[in-house]
C-alpha cells in the first residue's frame, strides 16, 4: 500500500510541476515545495483503537510526503459531513492555507460540494478510497471538473 500511496503522490507531484490545467504558478528560478492538504475523517485525538485502516493510510500518507519532499497538511473533520464541507472552504480560502492539490475521500456523498469548491478555488483534487460510481452526476474526472485529475478506488468485488 505504502508503494501505491508514494506512486500516487509522485505522478500526482510531477503533474503539478510540469504544468497543465491543475500546476502552480512558480516564479522563474525559484523551488518551493507542493503543497497538499490531505482531509480525514479521523479525529484530531487520534485514539489507537479507532481506526486501523484509516490510521494506516494516514502514515502512509505522511511517509509518502516526506519521501517526496511535500509539504502535506492533514485536516479533520471528526467524521462530521458537514465539517469536512466547512474545513474545505476555509482552507481554500485562506491564502496561508491554501494548497497546490488536495486528497479527499467522498465521505457520507459529500465530494460533489467538495469538487465544486476545488474548481472554484483551482486546486487540484484527487479522490481516493471512496469516489464517484461511473453513473454520479459528477461524471468522470475531468469530465465536469477540470481540477478533478483522478479518482483511485479499491475494486471491493475482485477482492471479496
Amino acid at each position: 500500500m505504502k508503494k501505491t500511496l508514494c506512486w500516487i503522490v509522485l505522478v500526482w507531484s510531477v503533474g503539478l510541476y510540469r504544468g497543465g490545467p491543475w500546476a502552480f504558478a512558480a516564479q522563474p528560478n525559484t523551488v518551493r515545495s507542493v503543497k497538499i492538504a490531505g482531509f480525514t475523517s479521523l479525529p484530531e485525538d487520534l485514539s489507537p483503537d479507532y481506526s486501523p485502516f484509516w490510521l494506516i493510510v494516514r502514515k502512509f500518507m505522511l511517509a509518502a510526503a516526506e519521501d517526496l519532499g511535500v509539504d502535506l497538511h492533514i485536516y479533520h473533520y471528526n467524521a462530521n459531513p458537514s465539517l469536512f464541507v466547512k474545513r474545505v472552504q476555509e482552507v481554500l480560502t485562506d491564502e496561508n492555507t491554501k494548497p497546490d492539490g488536495m486528497l479527499f475521500h467522498n465521505f457520507k456523498k459529500r465530494g460533489d460540494e467538495v469538487l465544486q469548491l476545488a474548481e472554484q478555488h483551482g486546486v487540484s483534487a484527487f479522490v481516493f478510497n471512496a469516489g464517484f460510481g461511473e453513473d454520479a452526476p459528477v461524471g468522470r474526472p475531468r469530465e465536469q471538473f477540470s481540477h478533478w485529475i483522478a479518482q483511485m478506488l479499491p475494486d471491493d468485488e475482485y477482492t471479496g
